[in-house]
């Protein structure tokens, strides 16, 4: 709301994007003027009337319907019974006591609403035309209702209305109830009052260069008990108050002489205004031709709107101020305490950095790469290195002992007179020149300080004194100094915070618990408590204790304050600290800044202002001394990335207020409930799909607002959103709700404004507690069935299993007493066939070995011929033939019925494997073959050394057998891990596919044939596997393309 006190207050000048509006001023106080068209959402931008209901939504009558504003977003309002509208021109809106919204249309008559339902009068319910101009409400069960035919009054609860006769004809376009609740009528034909007879009566309004009667546009009501009356072509008038009550008959002509009048004489640009509103302060606020005036009861101030025409005005339950257009959409106006001093008020270049107001009142800017600026009545001027300027990017700027400007620009330090002329006779000879200097302070003594990037320097008279690093300074970059109230010098340099008291420096740095070691600002608080300003570590307090070391603690109130860069610190009249930043300008209560340190625990309520709030950039700059000032009006001024601002902490005295928290309604399974049908809701059963429906208004500043909200029975945490107005819920179970949303300021702080609604989601029959304790009695009942049905079931089946299981017992038993049998019979077989099989073999073996013992006989005889001793030999080999298969038919015997026990012990297997190898050499001789043995590890085994030997025995003479003459036979030994590997290899014939399949099969025939006719049982190969085995062992063998043949031999080596 934009307050004009003082009859020369006049508003700023602003530029909209849409049109042109300019408001004069010659203050620095900002107004903005918000517009809002259809790129906003607008859905029609003529907007004949704007209305706030009890709900606080804004109405905007448009010509194409009636439309819901809550201060982001905008909706048509849409009769469920009557979605189209005999006509939807809307020219007047009023709410009753009663809660309906009417609106009058331009030719479809009166519309009433209320719960989404509408109700239509027209001139067959009596209604004195269908063009209504204006509503208004007496607060008595009346509805007033002006229209092109006269006027008309709607009885409320009899729902009937009444014309009065006596101006019929007449075009009412307003209508008004002032104080003493009499009742106004502005007309084509002028002002008329109702008359304490009940009658109408023309109001006798002094006519001052008119013949006719004053075309009456509207009637504003004034707190002061008076009455504001706008005129087409005849200016603003103001009736005060009368004090007979009731109106007598006829006015006195002394309140007729005290009517006051103002035209285009008394300011007016043009003496037609349209519609007007009378603020809560009293001010006027007029729709004119093209302008919107507010009129402060002597001064009219101008806010031009060109190429628009303004329809209508209205003051929110927050003071901010509406108007309507023509073409235009909807604007308001909004105040901005801060001022901006950037490229557009004639600023060449966008960083500002440090400033100083000398002892003239005159302001000195710095800027980065656009010189320096001085900022007095005569405006703003530029100085540049054309101007004597070493540098045109200049870091601050001071005023030395004698009223000189002293500049650090990038290049040096320079100084001027106030007619900015160079004086090279003022610094220090010894003062090195050309280092770059950050803060200039001229102390209570007069002296001079300068913090640079090389130490702090003090020139106290013709006195140089330099304070650096390997002096204790924390840090060599100095850019703050404050003066404390015990002449102390606190400082903040780029390694931390100090404090110089005498020949004294305390340094507070990362190690002494300061949150970050660039320091940006020391500040003192009325308590005399220090506090320490950073660069990414927010804000410290330093505890001075112990006062040789103070040590710092980080005060971290929440996540939004303080921010974690502070530039500058401040204290106002009224108590409030402020703090610049890069992220805006804050602003909290000194006293509960300095409780909540103690205590963070404390609910703490601050206030931030940014680019919203008319800041033309929210980074602020520090780094430098000073990063701001206080001038001699207490306005204080802000260097940013972007230009100066400026404020007066008094513009911001006032309250910020919060949002109205207003809930619309529920829409369940697409059925709407109102607002006003929230109370005791109760939902049928199926209700799952679920639309809360809510607005957080704030029309002054709605992006300052947040919500958050819970559904208790559903949500277990608070859920915070900015900007919705709508919350889903799906397959909600059968219960009680309540559904909590609370609304507060972005600034943060404590208090929340909370509304909340309850309801119950009723349950299907079959969800209900008594129809769930019937199905437990049924479910127990058929339970008890079903265990007695299982039980007697389970009797029957146990009685099958028994006699199954006797039955298939007894069979089982048969089955055994046949396998006995069978086995007895078997074993008695095996017995008798054994017994033969030694009888046969004993009988075949005498003679067999006398036969073979003639024919040694025989070839010992030294005189046997040649041909006798060939056939003995012959007779010789044979016997020895038979034998040997007796010999093996026997073991073969031995190895089908029992297996030996083998005696193991433990061998080293290549010891044995050379012993045996000269036997297996004197074999292979006979066929002209040589035995190989290749020895790779020695391999202790446990094996029993008969069962072994008899094993190699039957593969080396089966190499033997099957190799052909001037062969090999190579017998290898390998050690694995935790195994020997003992190979035998021949160059005979090979196996084939067929062969390798029955190898170690007893009495099996291979393909391969031995190469000397030798005998072969087939019962070699069987054994050796046999005894393998029977030692833990594994035997297998390998042939390709029949080229030869290799057995394996694995035996398991002996655990040492």
């Amino acid at each position: 709301m934009i307050r004009l006190n003082r009859p020369s207050m006049i508003l700023q000048a602003w530029l909209l994007t849409c049109c042109t509006l300019v408001l004069a001023s010659d203050r620095m106080d900002n107004v903005v003027v918000k517009q809002w068209g259809a790129e906003e959402g607008l859905p029609q931008t003529s907007i004949t009337q704007i209305y706030q209901t009890d709900s606080h939504f804004l109405y905007l009558g448009t010509l194409d319907g009636l439309i819901q504003f809550n201060g982001t977003q905008f909706k048509r309002v849409v009769p469920e019974n009557i979605p189209n509208l005999p006509n939807t021109r809307i020219s007047a809106i009023h709410q009753t006591e009663d809660g309906t919204l009417w609106a009058g249309t331009q030719g479809g008559g009166l519309v009433g609403l209320k719960d989404g339902q509408a109700t239509l009068y027209n001139r067959r319910q009596g209604l004195a035309a269908e063009v209504v101009h204006c509503l208004t409400g007496d607060g008595e069960g009346t509805l007033w209702i002006g229209t092109s035919g006269g006027i008309s009054r709607l009885d409320l609860a009899q729902r009937r209305l009444f014309t009065h006769g006596e101006i019929a004809g007449l075009t009412v376009f307003t209508v008004a109830r002032d104080q003493s609740r009499r009742i106004w009528l502005g007309t084509d034909r002028g002002l008329w009052y109702l008359s304490n007879s009940g009658i109408f009566k023309k109001f006798p309004i002094p006519k001052e260069g008119i013949e006719s009667e004053p075309i009456v546009n509207h009637l504003t009501p004034s707190v002061r008990g008076g009455l504001w009356v706008a005129t087409q072509d005849y200016g603003l008038l103001y009736l005060p108050p009368l004090q007979t009550i009731p109106y007598p008959e006829a006015m006195p002509e002394s309140y007729i002489d005290g009517i006051g009048h103002w035209q285009v004489a008394d300011g007016l640009r043009h003496p037609t205004i349209v519609h007007m509103v009378e603020d809560r302060n009293g001010m006027i606020w007029l729709a004119g031709r093209g302008s919107v005036i507010c009129f402060d009861g002597q001064t009219f101030s101008h806010l031009d709107a060109k190429e628009i025409n303004v329809w209508s005005l209205w003051e929110d339950t927050t003071g901010t101020i509406w108007f309507g257009t023509h073409g235009g959409g909807l604007y308001k106006i909004v105040p901005q305490p801060i001022s901006t001093l950037s490229r557009d008020e004639g600023l060449s270049h966008d960083a500002m950095m440090g400033m100083v107001q000398d002892s003239r009142g005159t302001k000195w800017f710095a800027s980065y790469g656009g010189g320096l600026y001085r900022y007095n009545r005569n405006g703003l001027k530029r100085f540049t290195t054309e101007d004597g300027l070493s540098h045109d990017i200049v870091w601050t700027v001071g005023e030395g002992p004698a009223g000189n400007i002293w500049v650090a620009t990038q290049a040096a330090l320079d100084v001027f007179d106030t007619d900015f002329q160079p004086r090279h006779d003022v610094l220090h000879p010894e003062l090195p020149r050309e280092m770059t200097v950050y803060l200039i302070y001229r102390d209570r003594r007069n002296r001079m300080w300068l913090g640079s990037d090389s130490g702090l320097y003090t020139i106290d008279g013709n006195q140089l004194t330099h304070i650096g690093h390997e002096d204790g300074l924390p840090g060599n970059r100095v850019t703050y100094l404050l003066e404390d109230d015990r002449n102390r010098i606190l400082l903040a340099t780029s390694g931390g915070a100090a404090i110089l008291e005498g020949d004294r420096l305390s340094k507070i740095t990362a190690d002494h618990g300061l949150p970050h070691p660039l320091a940006r600002v020391v500040f003192q608080g009325p308590d005399k408590r220090i506090w320490v300003g950073t660069y990414g570590g927010g804000l410290a307090l330093l505890d001075e204790r112990d006062p040789l070391q103070p040590r710092a603690k980080a005060v971290q109130i929440n996540k939004h304050f303080p921010p974690p860069t502070v530039h500058w610190m401040t204290l106002d009249a009224e108590g409030y600290l402020w703090l610049s930043s890069n992220t805006g300008i804050y602003r909290i209560r000194y006293t509960d800044l300095s409780q909540a340190a103690d205590n963070p625990e404390i609910g703490l309520e601050w206030q931030s202002f940014n680019r919203a709030d008319g800041m033309v950039s929210e980074e602020c700059n520090g780094g430098f001394y000073p990063s701001a000032i206080r001038d001699r009006n207490q306005r204080i001024w802000l260097p940013t990335m972007r230009g100066m601002v400026s404020f007066h902490p008094e513009s911001f005295a006032r309250e910020e207020k919060q949002a109205d928290l207003f809930i619309e309604g529920i829409e369940v399974n697409n059925v709407w409930y109102p607002n006003s049908g929230l109370d005791n809701l109760t939902l049928p059963a199926g209700s799952r799909s679920f639309f809360i429906r809510f607005s957080s208004l704030s029309f002054s500043d709605p992006g300052r607002h947040r919500v958050r909200y819970k559904l208790d029975g559903q949500d277990e945490e608070w859920i915070e959103d900015e900007h919705v107005n709508e919350v889903k819920y799906t397959n909600l179970k059968p219960g009680h709700y309540t559904f909590t949303i609370q609304s507060t300021s972005r600034a943060g702080g404590p208090k929340n404004q909370e509304v909340r609604i309850a309801f119950e989601i009723l349950p299907f029959f079959y969800e209900t507690h008594a129809f769930r304790g019937l199905m437990v009695l049924v479910f127990l009942v058929l339970a008890w069935l079903a265990h007695w049905v299982a039980t007697r079931r389970l009797a029957a089946h146990q009685k099958y299993l028994a006699d199954l299981v006797a039955r298939r017992t007894r069979e089982i038993e048969q089955k055994r007493l046949r396998l006995e049998e069978t086995n007895q019979a078997l074993t008695v077989a095996l017995k008798e066939r054994s017994d033969l099989m030694h009888m046969v073999v004993h009988d075949l073996k005498n003679p067999i070995s006398a036969v073979s013992g003639y024919s040694q006989m025989m070839l010992e005889e030294d005189e046997l011929e040649a041909h006798n001793r060939d056939i003995a030999t012959r007779i010789q080999t044979s016997a020895d033939q038979m034998l040997g298969m007796i010999q093996e038919l026997l073991e073969s015997e031995q190895y089908e019925t029992a297996l030996p026990k083998p005696r193991l012990a433990g061998e080293e297997l290549d010891t044995l494997l050379r012993d045996w190898t000269r036997e297996w050499i004197v074999l292979a001789n006979l066929k002209r073959q040589t035995v190989e043995y290749e020895s790779r590890a020695k391999a202790k085994v446990s094996i029993d050394r008969r069962r072994t030997k008899e094993i190699f025995d039957n593969l080396v003479s089966n190499a033997i057998k099957f190799s052909p003459p001037q062969t090999k036979i190579r017998v290898r030994l390998e050690q694995e891990e935790g195994f020997a590997l003992v190979q035998v290899s021949d160059q005979g014939s090979g196996l084939s596919s067929e062969d390798m399949d029955k190898l170690f099969g007893k009495f099996q025939r291979l393909s391969a044939k031995p190469t000397g006719g030798e005998p072969s049982s087939g019962l070699g190969l069987y054994i050796v596997k046999q005894l393998v085995e029977l030692q833990g062992g594994t035997v297998w063998a390998e042939s390709i393309n029949r080229q030869g043949a290799s057995f394996f031999i694995r035996l398991p080596l002996l655990d040492c």
